[in-house]
Protein backbone atom coordinates (compact mmCIF):
# COMPACT_ATOMS: atom_id res chain seq x y z
CA UNK A 1 0.00 0.00 0.00
CA UNK A 2 2.60 2.13 0.72
CA UNK A 3 4.33 1.78 -2.33
CA UNK A 4 0.97 2.38 -4.53
CA UNK A 5 0.75 5.51 -2.67
CA UNK A 6 3.92 6.84 -3.34
CA UNK A 7 3.20 5.57 -7.20
CA UNK A 8 0.13 7.19 -7.10
CA UNK A 9 1.35 10.50 -5.53
CA UNK A 10 4.02 10.27 -8.49
CA UNK A 11 1.39 9.70 -11.33
CA UNK A 12 -0.87 12.53 -10.26
CA UNK A 13 1.41 15.09 -9.03
CA UNK A 14 -0.60 15.70 -6.63
CA UNK A 15 0.24 16.75 -2.52
CA UNK A 16 -0.23 13.53 -0.72
CA UNK A 17 -0.20 13.41 3.49
CA UNK A 18 -0.53 10.23 5.29
CA UNK A 19 -1.90 9.77 8.86
CA UNK A 20 0.10 6.59 10.56
CA UNK A 21 -0.25 6.67 14.61
CA UNK A 22 1.56 3.18 14.53
CA UNK A 23 5.46 3.61 14.24
CA UNK A 24 5.40 0.21 12.09
CA UNK A 25 3.00 1.61 9.49
CA UNK A 26 4.53 4.99 9.02
CA UNK A 27 8.08 3.71 8.69
CA UNK A 28 6.43 1.92 5.28
CA UNK A 29 5.58 5.25 4.04
CA UNK A 30 8.72 7.37 5.10
CA UNK A 31 10.82 4.60 3.46
CA UNK A 32 8.61 5.64 0.47
CA UNK A 33 9.60 9.40 1.04
CA UNK A 34 6.37 10.11 2.12
CA UNK A 35 5.23 12.44 4.82
CA UNK A 36 3.83 10.99 7.81
CA UNK A 37 1.94 12.33 10.70
CA UNK A 38 0.61 11.35 13.89
CA UNK A 39 -3.23 11.93 12.87
CA UNK A 40 -6.09 13.15 10.42
CA UNK A 41 -5.66 16.83 11.85
CA UNK A 42 -2.00 17.42 11.96
CA UNK A 43 -1.85 15.58 8.00
CA UNK A 44 -5.19 17.85 6.66
CA UNK A 45 -3.41 21.00 8.74
CA UNK A 46 0.00 20.03 6.84
CA UNK A 47 -2.27 20.03 3.38
CA UNK A 48 -4.22 23.43 4.34
CA UNK A 49 -0.35 24.88 4.97
CA UNK A 50 0.99 23.95 1.57
CA UNK A 51 -2.09 24.89 -0.35
CA UNK A 52 -1.95 28.50 1.30
CA UNK A 53 1.70 28.90 0.47
CA UNK A 54 1.16 27.58 -3.32
CA UNK A 55 -1.54 30.22 -3.25
CA UNK A 56 0.90 32.92 -2.10
CA UNK A 57 3.56 31.56 -5.40
CA UNK A 58 0.87 31.68 -7.88
CA UNK A 59 0.04 35.26 -6.93
CA UNK A 60 2.15 37.36 -9.20
CA UNK A 61 1.19 40.65 -9.86
CA UNK A 62 2.09 44.24 -10.27
CA UNK A 63 0.78 44.96 -6.92
CA UNK A 64 3.00 42.83 -5.10
CA UNK A 65 6.33 44.24 -4.38
CA UNK A 66 9.91 43.15 -6.01
CA UNK A 67 11.42 39.82 -3.47
CA UNK A 68 14.76 39.45 -4.20
CA UNK A 69 15.89 37.38 -1.21
CA UNK A 70 15.47 33.73 -1.92
CA UNK A 71 17.42 34.92 -5.26
CA UNK A 72 20.24 36.21 -3.67
CA UNK A 73 20.28 33.36 -1.21
CA UNK A 74 20.29 30.54 -4.27
CA UNK A 75 23.26 32.79 -5.86
CA UNK A 76 25.22 32.95 -2.80
CA UNK A 77 24.88 29.06 -2.58
CA UNK A 78 25.82 28.57 -5.91
CA UNK A 79 28.88 30.98 -5.77
CA UNK A 80 30.25 29.26 -2.90
CA UNK A 81 29.63 25.44 -4.02
CA UNK A 82 31.68 26.48 -7.39
CA UNK A 83 34.79 27.70 -4.86
CA UNK A 84 34.45 24.00 -3.18
CA UNK A 85 33.02 25.74 -0.16
CA UNK A 86 29.78 25.07 1.77
CA UNK A 87 27.71 28.55 2.28
CA UNK A 88 29.14 27.81 6.30
CA UNK A 89 32.79 28.13 4.76
CA UNK A 90 31.92 30.97 3.10
CA UNK A 91 33.62 34.47 4.14
CA UNK A 92 31.37 37.02 5.07
CA UNK A 93 31.75 40.29 7.40
CA UNK A 94 30.27 39.71 10.67
CA UNK A 95 27.05 40.59 11.43
CA UNK A 96 26.72 44.01 13.59
CA UNK A 97 23.90 45.20 15.56
CA UNK A 98 22.68 48.84 15.01
CA UNK A 99 22.02 50.96 17.44
CA UNK A 100 18.43 52.05 18.41
CA UNK A 101 18.76 55.77 17.11
CA UNK A 102 20.61 54.19 13.54
CA UNK A 103 17.87 51.66 13.58
CA UNK A 104 14.70 54.22 13.60
CA UNK A 105 17.35 56.39 10.99
CA UNK A 106 17.37 53.58 8.50
CA UNK A 107 13.75 52.34 9.34
CA UNK A 108 12.77 55.80 8.00
CA UNK A 109 14.65 56.05 5.03
CA UNK A 110 12.96 52.51 4.23
CA UNK A 111 9.47 54.36 4.38
CA UNK A 112 8.50 53.11 8.13
CA UNK A 113 7.19 55.69 10.31
CA UNK A 114 8.81 55.78 13.12
CA UNK A 115 8.53 58.31 16.42
CA UNK A 116 10.28 61.96 16.75
CA UNK A 117 13.63 61.39 18.83
CA UNK A 118 16.73 62.80 19.11
CA UNK A 119 20.32 61.43 20.48
CA UNK A 120 22.25 63.93 22.91
CA UNK A 121 25.24 63.51 24.19
CA UNK A 122 25.19 65.55 27.77
CA UNK A 123 22.21 66.83 30.13
CA UNK A 124 22.82 70.73 28.73
CA UNK A 125 21.50 68.90 25.22
CA UNK A 126 18.96 66.89 27.01
CA UNK A 127 17.23 69.81 28.22
CA UNK A 128 16.88 71.85 25.33
CA UNK A 129 15.35 69.44 23.39
CA UNK A 130 12.60 68.78 26.63
CA UNK A 131 12.02 72.48 25.99
CA UNK A 132 12.02 72.71 22.29
CA UNK A 133 9.77 68.99 22.56
CA UNK A 134 7.71 70.96 24.78
CA UNK A 135 7.46 74.23 23.63
CA UNK A 136 4.63 73.59 21.09
CA UNK A 137 2.81 71.08 22.94
CA UNK A 138 3.00 71.62 26.89
CA UNK A 139 1.35 68.20 28.47
CA UNK A 140 3.33 66.10 26.23
CA UNK A 141 5.53 63.46 27.53
CA UNK A 142 8.98 62.04 26.67
CA UNK A 143 10.72 58.85 26.95
CA UNK A 144 14.42 58.88 27.45
CA UNK A 145 16.52 55.44 26.87
CA UNK A 146 20.12 54.65 26.80
CA UNK A 147 21.26 54.21 22.89
CA UNK A 148 23.97 51.78 22.52
CA UNK A 149 24.46 48.26 20.36
CA UNK A 150 26.14 46.54 23.16
CA UNK A 151 22.42 46.37 24.75
CA UNK A 152 19.15 45.15 22.80
CA UNK A 153 16.94 44.89 26.04
CA UNK A 154 17.02 48.11 28.04
CA UNK A 155 14.68 47.79 30.80
CA UNK A 156 15.57 44.99 32.94
CA UNK A 157 19.04 47.07 33.21
CA UNK A 158 16.83 50.52 34.66
CA UNK A 159 17.84 51.78 30.81
CA UNK A 160 14.60 53.71 29.87
CA UNK A 161 12.42 56.02 31.94
CA UNK A 162 8.93 56.71 30.70
CA UNK A 163 6.33 59.79 31.35
CA UNK A 164 9.37 62.91 31.58
CA UNK A 165 7.22 65.52 32.12
CA UNK A 166 9.90 67.92 33.50
CA UNK A 167 13.06 69.58 33.57
CA UNK A 168 13.78 68.03 37.08
CA UNK A 169 12.62 64.79 35.61
CA UNK A 170 14.84 64.91 32.79
CA UNK A 171 17.66 65.57 34.96
CA UNK A 172 16.59 62.88 37.32
CA UNK A 173 15.99 60.03 34.33
CA UNK A 174 19.51 61.08 32.45
CA UNK A 175 21.54 60.70 35.76
CA UNK A 176 19.57 57.43 36.30
CA UNK A 177 20.27 56.37 32.78
CA UNK A 178 24.12 57.30 32.77
CA UNK A 179 24.30 55.72 36.22
CA UNK A 180 22.71 52.27 34.86
CA UNK A 181 24.62 52.26 31.80
CA UNK A 182 28.12 52.97 33.89
CA UNK A 183 27.04 50.00 36.59
CA UNK A 184 26.63 47.41 33.68
CA UNK A 185 29.98 48.33 32.08
CA UNK A 186 28.24 49.69 28.61
CA UNK A 187 29.40 52.26 26.23
CA UNK A 188 26.81 54.57 25.12
CA UNK A 189 26.54 56.61 22.02
CA UNK A 190 24.41 59.04 24.01
CA UNK A 191 21.01 59.04 25.52
CA UNK A 192 17.86 58.70 23.44
CA UNK A 193 14.95 61.42 23.73
CA UNK A 194 11.26 60.18 22.47
CA UNK A 195 8.13 61.62 21.79
CA UNK A 196 5.48 59.09 24.39
CA UNK A 197 3.24 57.86 21.75
CA UNK A 198 -0.68 56.96 23.40
CA UNK A 199 -1.64 53.37 21.08
CA UNK A 200 -4.80 51.69 21.27
CA UNK A 201 -2.93 48.90 21.16
CA UNK A 202 0.60 47.36 21.24
CA UNK A 203 1.75 45.89 17.75
CA UNK A 204 4.75 44.10 16.44
CA UNK A 205 6.58 43.74 13.06
CA UNK A 206 9.85 41.20 12.51
CA UNK A 207 11.61 40.15 9.77
CA UNK A 208 14.54 37.71 8.89
CA UNK A 209 16.25 36.87 5.99
CA UNK A 210 16.05 33.48 5.25
CA UNK A 211 18.45 31.24 3.00
CA UNK A 212 15.77 28.87 1.80
CA UNK A 213 12.50 30.89 2.06
CA UNK A 214 13.69 34.58 1.36
CA UNK A 215 11.96 36.96 3.51
CA UNK A 216 10.17 35.89 6.16
CA UNK A 217 7.71 38.16 8.04
CA UNK A 218 6.00 38.02 11.47
CA UNK A 219 3.29 40.07 12.58
CA UNK A 220 0.88 40.17 15.51
CA UNK A 221 0.03 41.25 19.13
CA UNK A 222 3.32 43.18 20.95
CA UNK A 223 3.86 44.91 23.81
CA UNK A 224 6.23 43.95 27.02
CA UNK A 225 4.56 39.87 26.89
CA UNK A 226 4.61 39.18 22.61
CA UNK A 227 7.16 36.32 24.30
CA UNK A 228 5.02 34.67 26.99
CA UNK A 229 1.71 35.28 25.46
CA UNK A 230 2.78 35.14 21.34
CA UNK A 231 -0.27 35.78 18.94
CA UNK A 232 1.07 36.36 15.88
CA UNK A 233 1.24 35.06 11.73
CA UNK A 234 3.50 34.82 9.27
CA UNK A 235 3.94 35.86 5.76
CA UNK A 236 6.42 34.66 3.49
CA UNK A 237 7.02 36.99 0.53
CA UNK A 238 5.85 37.31 -1.97
CA UNK A 239 2.70 38.46 -0.80
CA UNK A 240 -0.39 41.65 -1.43
CA UNK A 241 -2.57 43.98 0.80
CA UNK A 242 -5.12 41.21 0.78
CA UNK A 243 -2.44 38.67 1.92
CA UNK A 244 -1.56 40.88 4.79
CA UNK A 245 -5.28 41.47 5.83
CA UNK A 246 -6.53 38.43 5.64
CA UNK A 247 -3.54 37.11 8.27
CA UNK A 248 -4.22 39.94 10.20
CA UNK A 249 -7.52 38.65 10.70
CA UNK A 250 -6.36 35.38 11.56
CA UNK A 251 -4.78 36.68 14.82
CA UNK A 252 -6.21 36.21 18.58
CA UNK A 253 -6.72 39.74 19.05
CA UNK A 254 -8.53 40.16 15.38
CA UNK A 255 -11.93 40.82 16.84
CA UNK A 256 -10.22 43.45 19.12
CA UNK A 257 -8.53 45.11 15.99
CA UNK A 258 -12.01 45.70 14.40
CA UNK A 259 -13.67 47.02 17.38
CA UNK A 260 -15.78 45.29 20.08
CA UNK A 261 -18.49 46.68 22.18
CA UNK A 262 -18.25 50.55 21.14
CA UNK A 263 -14.66 50.59 20.63
CA UNK A 264 -13.17 51.87 17.73
CA UNK A 265 -11.84 49.54 15.07
CA UNK A 266 -8.19 50.20 14.89
CA UNK A 267 -5.84 51.48 12.04
CA UNK A 268 -5.53 47.85 10.48
CA UNK A 269 -4.66 49.90 7.02
CA UNK A 270 -1.66 51.93 8.78
CA UNK A 271 -0.18 48.38 10.14
CA UNK A 272 -0.55 46.85 6.66
CA UNK A 273 1.78 49.48 5.38
CA UNK A 274 3.83 49.41 7.88
CA UNK A 275 4.22 45.72 7.07
CA UNK A 276 5.00 46.32 3.44
CA UNK A 277 7.47 48.76 3.78
CA UNK A 278 9.62 46.28 6.34
CA UNK A 279 9.30 43.79 3.00
CA UNK A 280 10.63 46.19 0.80
CA UNK A 281 13.17 47.26 3.35
CA UNK A 282 14.56 43.45 3.45
CA UNK A 283 15.24 43.80 -0.22
CA UNK A 284 17.06 47.23 0.03
CA UNK A 285 21.15 47.74 0.60
CA UNK A 286 21.63 50.53 3.19
CA UNK A 287 25.20 51.82 2.64
CA UNK A 288 26.74 48.42 1.53
CA UNK A 289 24.59 46.47 4.13
CA UNK A 290 21.43 44.33 3.81
CA UNK A 291 19.30 43.55 7.17
CA UNK A 292 19.52 39.95 8.05
CA UNK A 293 16.95 40.77 11.05
CA UNK A 294 14.36 43.58 12.59
CA UNK A 295 12.04 43.76 14.78
CA UNK A 296 9.64 46.48 15.86
CA UNK A 297 7.90 45.62 19.12
CA UNK A 298 6.25 47.91 20.10
CA UNK A 299 4.22 49.46 17.30
CA UNK A 300 2.06 52.33 18.56
CA UNK A 301 -1.68 51.66 16.75
CA UNK A 302 -3.90 54.17 16.73
CA UNK A 303 -7.82 54.00 16.09
CA UNK A 304 -8.74 54.40 12.67
CA UNK A 305 -6.97 57.57 11.06
CA UNK A 306 -4.59 57.53 13.83
CA UNK A 307 -1.54 55.79 12.27
CA UNK A 308 1.15 53.20 13.48
CA UNK A 309 4.44 54.55 14.44
CA UNK A 310 7.53 52.53 15.46
CA UNK A 311 8.85 53.27 18.89
CA UNK A 312 11.43 51.00 19.17
CA UNK A 313 13.50 49.04 17.03
CA UNK A 314 16.70 46.32 16.51
CA UNK A 315 17.96 45.87 13.57
CA UNK A 316 21.00 43.33 12.59
CA UNK A 317 22.57 43.98 9.27
CA UNK A 318 25.44 42.31 7.12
Amino acid sequence: MAADSAQLCKSTAKPLAIAAPQASVAAYFRAQDLPVFDTELQAVNALSQLMAHQSLIDQRNSQMPAVQARQHALAWQAEAKSQGASTADKHLPAPSCLNEADSLSLLSSAGISVVDHVVVQSLEQALECFERFTSQTPDLKLVLKACSAEVQHKSELGLVRLHVHTAEAVKAAYADIIHNADKAGLSLDGVLLAKQIKARREVMIGARRDPVFGTVIIAGDGGLYVEAMPDTVVLLAPFDEANIRTKLGQLRIGPLLRGVRGEPALDISAWVKQIQAVAAAMDQSFAGQQILTLDLNPLMLGAEGEGCVAVDGLIWTQ
